[in-house]
C-alpha cells in the first residue's frame, strides 16, 4: 500500500467521523428541540409542573433557564392560589413566599402573601374563639381537664383573646391547686404501641404507633363522633424524634394527612378532647414526643402523614 493509498483510507475515516459526529449533534438537537417546544406547549397549557420538568431536563439550551423560572414561578403561584382556595392559608404563604425566588420583584406575589396572612389571622381568630366557646361548655359542665386543653388550643390560634379566657384560666389553676393536674405536655412514646417505632426523615422523624380507622370514634365519656358517607376517622398515635443539633419546636399543625392521591388534610380540632393528644413542645437533640392526632378523610385504608416543620420534611406510610 502506497502513501496515496493510505492517505486516502485515512481521509475517508476523518470524513466519516465528522459524519458521523454532525448526524449524532443533529439528532441531539433534534431531540432536545422537541422537548423544548413540548415544555413551551405545556407552559401554554398551564401544566406548569410538568413544565418545570422540562426545563429542568434541558438546562441551559436556548431560554431554558429563564422558561423554568416562568414555570417555577406559576407553579408557586398556582399552588398558593389553590391552597388559598382550600382556605390552608399557611401552606398558601409558603406557596407564594417560594415563587418570589423567581421573581423577587413581583408585586403580584407581594399581595398575595399579605392576603394570606390577613386570611390566616383571621381564620385563627374565628377558630380561636371557636374553641374558647367550647372551652366554656366543658368548663360549665365540669369537665376541667378537657376545658383546660381546649383553652390552650384557643390560645395556640390567637393569643390576643387572652384576656377573655384568663379568669377561666385561673378557675382551672384553682382547681389544680385543689388536686386536679392537667394532662402531661410529653407523654411517653408508645402506649402499648402495635408496631415498632421505625422513624422516618431526617433531621426530624416521624412515628406512628399505633392506627385506628373508624366511621364512629368516641372521644370521651359523653362525647361521640360520627363520620358521614366514605369519609373515616383515623386516630394515630404519632412520635417524633430530634435529629438535629440544636433545638427545634415541633407543633401539631404541622401534621397533615392523605388518602392515596387525595388532597392531604389537617388534624381535627377534637384532637384536643382525646387524652394525650399531641401538644406542641421544644424537642432537644436527640429529643422525642408522642401524642394523638385525630384526622378526617375519605376511606382508603392506606394513608400517608406529612410533617412539614421549620426544621425539616418527613412523611411515613400508615395502614390502619
Amino acid at each position: 500500500m502506497n502513501a496515496t493509498e493510505r492517505f486516502l483510507i485515512y481521509f475517508t475515516g476523518v470524513i466519516a467521523a465528522v459524519l458521523l459526529c454532525w448526524i449524532g449533534y443533529s439528532l441531539q438537537q433534534n431531540l432536545l428541540n422537541r422537548q423544548y417546544w413540548q415544555g413551551r406547549m405545556l407552559l401554554h397549557d398551564r401544566q406548569y409542573e410538568d413544565a418545570v420538568m422540562v426545563f429542568k431536563d434541558l438546562g441551559q439550551f436556548r431560554d431554558s433557564q429563564t422558561l423554568y423560572d416562568d414555570a417555577s414561578y406559576q407553579l408557586k403561584m398556582q399552588q398558593g392560589e389553590q391552597a388559598l382556595a382550600d382556605k390552608r392559608y399557611p401552606q398558601a404563604v409558603e406557596h407564594f413566599t417560594r415563587a418570589l425566588k423567581f421573581d423577587p420583584q413581583s408585586e403580584e406575589v407581594a399581595v398575595k402573601i399579605d392576603q394570606a396572612i390577613g386570611l390566616k389571622h383571621r381564620e385563627n381568630r374565628r377558630i380561636a374563639w371557636e374553641r374558647a366557646r367550647q372551652g366554656d361548655w366543658y368548663l360549665t359542665n365540669g369537665q376541667l381537664p378537657v376545658a383546660y386543653n381546649v383553652y390552650k388550643e384557643a390560645l395556640s390560634y390567637d393569643p390576643e383573646i387572652l384576656p377573655a379566657v384568663k379568669p377561666k384560666i385561673d378557675r382551672l389553676r384553682a382547681a389544680i391547686g385543689k388536686g386536679w393536674q392537667p394532662a402531661a405536655a410529653s407523654p411517653p412514646l408508645s402506649p402499648g404501641a402495635d408496631r415498632v417505632l421505625n422513624f422516618k426523615g431526617k433531621p426530624v422523624g416521624i412515628a406512628v404507633g399505633k392506627a385506628l380507622e373508624t366511621a364512629r370514634l368516641k372521644l370521651n365519656d359523653i362525647t361521640t363522633r360520627e363520620a358521614r358517607g366514605d369519609y373515616r376517622y383515623v386516630k394515630l398515635w404519632v412520635a417524633v424524634k430530634n435529629g438535629s443539633n440544636e433545638n427545634i419546636y415541633v407543633n401539631p399543625h404541622e401534621f397533615t394527612l392523605s388518602a392515596g392521591r387525595r388532597q392531604a388534610v389537617p388534624h381535627e380540632n377534637d384532637t384536643y378532647i382525646l387524652p394525650n393528644y399531641f401538644d406542641g413542645t421544644d424537642l432537644p437533640p436527640s429529643g422525642t414526643t408522642a401524642g394523638w392526632l385525630l384526622f378526617l378523610t375519605n376511606k382508603e385504608g392506606k394513608y400517608t402523614l406529612h410533617y412539614q416543620g421549620s426544621a425539616g420534611e418527613a412523611e411515613t406510610t400508615v395502614t390502619p
